[in-house]
């Protein structure tokens, strides 16, 4: 969500946007709408309201409203807006250069019925070594710690959620198990995996590749939500939360990964 103008913005996963009072007595809403969205996967961005406009991007989709109260008057420009908005020009940044870092990486928790599911679709046992990609609070490593046995290792970019995985795993005595590192996902040593799991979204699912390429032959890799563009699964699965109450298709690779026709 955001907050802008005295209200607060919504886009629900489903591409729902909702709009509500700023109200610390009780919810009050004033509507919502659904904007066209791309498709099964989730859309995750936080909305951006400046100038009297909002903006929402699903994926590779990106929609302005007018949100203002009185639409006779001009828009408003934003901020840092050229004197001649019409010659300004923009650099852009590709998802192909940029690097995710611990602010504009969003944690999206894996609802905890899913993540059992996850490790029972890879097959885990004790003697695998389960490797999570953007661990967030850790709650994959313990699952594949406590279930199975077996270790498991995390790569986190944002420090407060390593240090909030590393109090949690201490909590539980699992520190023998389970370790967390705060690692740029793109160079992180995946050599020792024979388990991957995912749910880090279709871009970062397509520039792993070259990583997941590497895994040893037979190494599983699992991803929540979001396939691995080009590849065929082995398998895929849906899942219904019951935390979340929605369908998560979980997909699964066996490597090598095999190009699709």
């Amino acid at each position: 969500m955001v907050a802008a103008d005295g209200s607060l913005y919504f886009h629900q996963g489903d591409g729902t946007l909702v709009l509500a009072e700023i109200n610390p007595k009780e919810y009050v809403e004033h509507g919502r709408f659904s904007v066209p969205h791309v498709g099964k996967e989730p859309a995750w961005t936080t909305p951006v309201v400046t100038g009297g406009r909002m903006y929402v991007r699903d994926l590779d989709k990106l929609l302005c409203y007018d949100v203002r109260q009185d639409r006779s008057r001009p828009f408003a420009p934003g901020p840092g807006a050229p004197a001649h908005p019409a010659t300004a020009t923009v650099p852009v940044t590709t998802a192909a250069t940029t690097r995710p870092n611990a602010r504009d990486a969003v944690f999206v928790p894996t609802p905890h019925d899913v993540a059992d599911r996850m490790l029972a679709l890879a097959g885990v046992k004790k003697d695998d070594i389960v490797y999570d990609l953007g661990s967030g609070d850790g709650r994959i490593l313990i699952a594949a710690a406590k279930t199975y046995g077996c270790h498991a290792v995390g790569y986190e970019v944002d420090p407060q959620l390593v240090r909030e995985s590393r109090e949690e795993i201490d909590r539980q005595q699992l520190g023998s198990l389970v370790t967390v590192e705060p690692a740029d996902l793109f160079t992180a040593d995946l050599s020792k995996a024979s388990v991957v799991t995912l749910y880090v979204g279709r871009d970062v699912n397509r520039r792993l590749v070259p990583q997941l390429e590497k895994l040893k032959r037979g190494s599983r890799i699992v991803s929540n939500s979001f396939e691995i563009e080009g590849y065929a699964p082995d398998k895929t699965l849906d899942v219904k939360s019951s935390e979340d109450d929605t369908v998560h298709t979980l997909y699964l690779w066996v490597a090598p990964l095999k190009k699709k026709p």
